[in-house]
């Protein structure tokens, strides 16, 4: 029986604690809908090979099995060259894609809803418990395996939606992904909030030195010391790949839960509403700081020097390559906004 996204929804609407499963188990029945049949022939099954209906079956099967039995490697490798190959690939392919790089990234899926459930997310609260519920250290594949997540489910394509060029990512792969959430599947915003959130939890571990007892940040994130003069990502001159990427995952966030929040019912359905209600407002002001190189009050922060500012954060900030350290960008100095809200709004990760 496969799980379906009324089914996920439902499951997010349970405020009882859920069952723990591995990680690999429960992205393998979460992942997908992958409704896989493989015919056999004689005595064997058929030649995996995207390229016929029953190989690519076969192979679709085998990257369920593969995640099934924890081998995360194994379901990449035999997915990537078929979400590569645009002869093959499509929504099946993207989500089980999706899904093999959410098991590198460890992330438990159902443990994930019976934690969140018991946390109230609203205001400041959210910041630590994504550092507590998503460990991560600069040696470990977590980052860079919940970007390439987020990337396939970005591909993953609303019925019926239309996007310009500058709407899209990676316009001319095999894989086009669109930047809002409106423009996207309720799979996709569904299982984004939760990658998103995994991405928020591993950047604040790598660059926030949290208190691994209250997971309060000892520092402003990507700062090299703990003194509050040290705006980190707040500077423009010190937004890096990964302050982008840290920025892109939070407006994901908020974008994917106000594209579904209407359809998640009970405890989380509220605890995703509260996150969205607190942050939205105060990361589009932020946004619009950052770009004119302020800090409420007036006083000067992120180096920026675009006067009109950005009024909300630009739709480029959703595309975690666009940043520059240019003083004149709006997605480098939007981005050194966000960071800003994170380190020093009452509502960001403060203690």
């Amino acid at each position: 029986m496969f799980v379906t996204s009324e089914t996920l929804k439902q499951k997010m609407a349970c405020s009882a604690a859920v069952p723990a499963r591995t990680a690999v188990a429960v992205l393998a029945s979460l992942a997908l809908c992958l409704t896989l049949s493989v015919t056999l022939f004689g005595c064997g099954a058929p030649k995996m090979d995207c390229h016929t209906q029953d190989g690519k079956a076969a192979l679709l099967d085998a990257v369920q099995n593969a995640l099934t039995s924890q081998d995360c490697t194994t379901a990449i490798d035999l997915i990537e060259p078929v979400y590569l190959d645009k002869e093959c690939t499509n929504d099946e392919v993207r989500i089980a894609r999706a899904s093999s790089y959410a098991c590198a990234a460890n992330i438990n899926f159902f443990k994930l809803i019976g934690d969140i459930t018991k946390v109230n997310l609203n205001g400041k609260v959210f910041w630590p418990a994504m550092t507590q519920l998503f460990p991560s250290v600069p040696t470990d594949s977590r980052v860079a395996a919940g970007e390439l997540s987020l990337d396939a489910l970005f591909a993953l394509k609303a019925v019926g939606a239309i996007a310009t060029p500058l709407q899209q990512v990676n316009a001319s792969s095999a894989n086009p992904g669109y930047l809002l959430a409106s423009q996207r599947s309720v799979d996709s915003n569904l299982y984004g909030i939760f990658i998103s959130m995994s991405l928020i939890g591993a950047f604040q571990n790598r660059y926030g030195n949290p208190d691994l007892t209250t997971y309060a940040k000892q520092r402003n994130l990507g700062a090299a010391s703990a003194s509050a003069a040290d705006l980190g990502w707040g500077d423009i001159m010190k937004i890096t790949p990964d302050a982008c990427s840290y920025a892109t995952s939070v407006l994901t966030l908020v974008d994917s839960i106000n594209e579904v929040s209407q359809q998640v019912s009970g405890k989380i359905g509220t605890s995703l509403s509260q996150v969205s209600a607190a942050f939205s407002a105060g990361l589009n002001f932020y946004c619009d700081l950052g770009c004119k190189g302020l800090l409420p009050g007036g006083t000067v922060a992120s180096s920026c020097t675009i006067a009109a500012g950005c009024a909300t954060c630009p739709l480029g900030l959703r595309n975690r390559s666009l940043c520059t350290t240019s003083k004149t960008d709006p997605v480098g100095c939007a981005a050194a906004g966000v960071a800003a809200f994170v380190n020093g709004n009452p509502l960001g990760w403060v203690p």
